[in-house]
């Protein structure tokens, strides 16, 4: 994935400011590279191909089987040598467990960015993952019951085309504003509503093999709402966060229940 310049996050942030002044909805865009390391999968192919190398030897040749092993070892040493390139990972893991691994990731960012504390649950996550070629839209319980899926399923399927031409930043715009008209139709701006949530494109760069640490970029710690909380680092405009399961990414207990919720939604 390119990454994202400086002006071109200027113009998507500027995006969600427009869209967000139209209505007392929140929106966030969060781009990740990948949703999943693969590693677990690509090293469960490489150990099945290396246990398959003795079967043809032993039939059809007469190896020692000193060799037929240092044979078995060899493949297995270069499959994960192998495996350590991500889009090997990424190209052999089935289209299923992408899509689940990235639709996961959806969801745990919605909670990681407090989208489900918003005043009447009107937040919307806009989620992108490179790697997957995945996209998905996701609206709290105040958007759903006034605006039918059939209406994001628009928004995701006229941001892919976007992007698959390579025009990403003018697709991130358009569904940012087609994401305002919908909401500011339903949920107009309140007389004194605040900017619950920081209006930046927030970009997953990757994660550790246990899915623990993230790199953000374009993500500034705005005054009285973030602190010095476990786990983040703020450098410039990058903030490292070790996830910690039962707090958000502020240090507040917010989103304790992530695990549960993960697990009634899928």
């Amino acid at each position: 994935m390119k990454p994202f310049s400086s002006d071109e996050h200027a113009v998507i942030a500027d995006a969600i400011s427009r869209a967000e002044r139209t209505t007392s909805g929140e929106i966030v865009v969060v781009v990740a590279r990948a949703s999943s390391g693969y590693f677990f999968f690509a090293l469960m192919c490489v150990a099945l191909a290396a246990l398959a190398v003795p079967l043809p030897l032993i039939h059809f040749t007469k190896w020692p089987i000193e060799y037929v092993y240092l044979l078995q070892l060899a493949v297995f040493g270069l499959g994960v040598l192998i495996a350590r390139w991500e889009r090997f990972r990424v190209a052999i893991a089935p289209r299923g467990l992408k899509q689940a691994r990235a639709h996961l990731r959806a969801v745990e960012q919605f909670l990681a960015q407090n989208l489900h504390t918003t005043k009447g649950r009107t937040g919307v996550l806009i989620y992108v993952s490179d790697a997957e070629r995945y996209a998905e839209v996701i609206a709290d319980d105040g958007i759903y019951k006034k605006v039918s899926p059939e209406i994001w399923d628009e928004l995701i399927e006229d941001l892919t085309a976007q992007i698959g031409r390579g025009n990403r930043v003018e697709g991130f715009v358009a569904a940012i504003e087609t994401c305002g008209a919908i909401l500011a139709e339903h949920f107009p701006p309140e007389p004194l509503g605040e900017d619950e949530l920081p209006n930046h494109l927030i970009v997953i760069d990757g994660a550790s093999t246990d899915g623990t640490v993230e790199v953000l970029h374009g993500y500034r710690a705005a005054p009285g709402k973030r602190g010095n909380a476990p786990g983040i680092v703020l450098n410039g405009n990058i903030l490292v966060i070790a996830y910690v399961p039962d707090q958000d990414i502020f240090g507040r207990p917010s989103s304790a229940a992530v695990t549960r919720y993960l697990e009634e939604s899928l």
